[in-house]
């Protein structure tokens, strides 16, 4: 059994998704506040916005540990998409998708599997494929995994950007995962290095 918690744009978005899901017999959706009291849910489904330039935060705070997230969006560009599972949001869906797609990307999300909606892989495969982390963009870089990339350069632990920036310990390893994908790294030193060859921060 898959247990569910959805937050939706509206109640009536909430509405339509609840009875999407609750029409799978392996499927159980919970509020937030049966949620509490049943331990964290299997999967958080969220509706986001675009404004934002990570609206996952909120969905991946609300998951906890244990939770995978699923994030339904409007169009949502490959590099948000990177972005996003480069945070730990386990599949990324179009607000239009179909039931019998939504049940399944929730199941496998659950598993602990990514999922890329079919419309969106065309688009999202050429935009990384074959790159270098030198050939990726510093635009990608938004203004505030600047500032946490530099911290990372000073040499501080999550628990001292996080108390500089004014801004949880559990943002900042989102901001940390983003920061890798975007520069090709696989660990902390790795991105530092690679930010300190493009001239991203100064040493």
């Amino acid at each position: 059994m898959t247990v569910v918690l959805i937050r939706a744009l509206s109640p009536l978005s909430a509405t339509g998704l609840e009875r999407m899901l609750r029409s799978e017999p392996d499927i159980t959706v919970v509020s937030e506040d049966s949620a509490e009291s049943a331990g964290e849910p299997d999967v958080v489904l969220a509706e986001v916005g675009p404004a934002d330039d990570s609206p996952w935060e909120a969905p991946l705070e609300l998951s906890g540990r244990g939770s995978a997230v699923v994030l339904l969006a409007d169009d949502p560009h490959p590099g948000w998409t990177w972005d996003a599972f480069a945070s730990g949001v386990k599949a990324v869906l179009p607000r239009r998708i179909r039931q019998e797609e939504l049940a399944a990307a929730v199941r496998a999300a659950g598993a602990g599997l990514l999922v890329i909606h079919p419309e969106d892989l065309e688009s999202f495969l050429p935009a990384r494929a074959g790159l270098s982390p030198s050939d990726v963009p510093q635009e990608e870089l938004t203004p505030r995994e600047r500032d946490v990339l530099r911290r990372m350069a000073d040499g501080l632990p999550n628990k001292e950007i996080a108390s500089r920036l004014g801004i949880s310990d559990h943002t900042v390893k989102f901001h940390v995962a983003a920061i890798l994908g975007k520069l090709g790294a696989m660990s902390r030193t790795e991105a530092v290095m690679i930010a300190v060859r493009r001239g991203l921060v100064m040493v």
